[in-house]
């Protein structure tokens, strides 16, 4: 996919189009690779105001507001380039707004907050009184580093609930960037141990809801990253408290790269992805995840009480995928660490 909005997938599923008339994507027939043209593609959001048929008022249905879709981010497994990137005018998210219950809002944005959306949505809640309302927003690392002060600024007088940070773009496939500009800042060999830093003290001060997300390639590509970025998971684990009852999650996916990405190329060179493999195939490869025959982490030294633990879901979606889930607190387990594996076949 080219800006990651999920057109070129709806499309294949309507089955209405042949792979060859679709563009962006990279697809595989009859054993050969093949790259459809690259296409720029409009925003699914704009700025036109939706027709609810719903009575926010009177039904207490919730709606939730994107402020903007695409990404800010330049990490090598999705396609969502900066370029997809757009921000709402402020006028049609007032207008929006407008008529529905505040009570019902949920903002749930689709891309990193940057300088230029935390002064739209600054003036969006001021305008509209929007202040006890479910708010929740993804943060990058980098950009959280170098503005941490205005972030943290941001989130707490706006009342936000939950947090979802993109992890995965400061960790070992960061490293490979030292040089590029991004977002104004040249990245030097510090940048990673800044974001980092930024992401352990918002772990300390953020009252609410956190998710840390990781995403990394195939584990048959990159295992140095995949052991890289388990050893930070696990230094930002010891960070959340034991007595927390708040809801902290890190969220582990290790997906198939998207289409149009650099990281697709070296993927096809170790797996044909139209065949299924055996969720098995992959224990040999990372032994020390596993314990017997259950998929099972002994995080004994890394959690402060019996109720924090990890659990471990392998799905099988189109082609293969693996997804660790992590949560740092779960009262109805007894245990120090449960493992469990689920795998559910979809049609490719």
């Amino acid at each position: 996919m080219n800006e990651g909005y999920g057109r070129e997938i709806a499309t294949i599923a309507e089955e209405k189009e042949e792979l060859c008339n679709i563009p962006n994507i990279t697809y595989r027939k009859n054993g050969e690779i093949k790259r459809n043209k690259m296409k720029k593609t409009k925003p699914i959001v704009q700025d036109t105001i939706p027709d609810r048929k719903i009575d926010t008022c009177k039904n207490k249905d919730r709606v939730y507001l994107l402020s903007s879709t695409g990404c800010s981010n330049f990490c090598d497994y999705c396609a969502c380039v900066k370029d997809g990137y757009h921000l709402r005018k402020k006028e049609s998210l007032t207008e929006e707004i407008n008529g529905l219950n505040p009570k019902s809002l949920i903002f749930c944005d689709d891309s990193h907050i940057t300088k230029t959306s935390i002064k739209m949505l600054d003036y969006v809640y001021k305008t509209c009184d929007v202040k006890d309302v479910r708010k929740e927003c993804l943060i990058d690392p980098f950009f959280l580093s170098n503005n941490y002060s205005e972030v943290s600024d941001f989130i707490q007088r706006n009342s936000y609930r939950d947090l979802f940070i993109g992890v995965e773009s400061s960790t070992y496939s960061g490293r490979d960037k030292i040089g590029r500009r991004y977002h104004g800042t040249i990245r030097d060999e510090s940048c990673h141990k800044r974001e980092t830093d930024g992401i352990k003290k918002f772990i300390k001060q953020f009252d609410g809801g956190l998710t840390l997300s990781y995403i990394t390639p195939h584990p048959l590509i990159e295992k140095k990253e995949l052991i890289s970025d388990f050893t930070e998971m696990f230094e930002f684990l010891k960070i959340f408290r034991a007595d927390d009852d708040r809801a902290h999650f890190i969220n582990w996916d290790v997906l198939i790269p998207f289409p149009g990405t650099r990281v697709r190329q070296r993927y096809y060179n170790y797996i044909r992805p139209d065949e299924r493999f055996d969720w098995e195939s992959y224990k040999p490869s990372f032994p020390f995840l596993w314990q017997g025959n259950e998929p099972m982490l002994n995080l004994k030294s890394s959690f402060k009480s019996p109720e924090n633990c990890l659990r471990i879901h392998s799905s099988w979606e189109i082609c293969s995928s693996i997804t660790l889930f992590v949560c740092t607190r779960l009262p109805d387990f007894k245990s120090q660490c449960i493992g469990r594996t689920c795998v559910n076949a979809h049609a490719a």
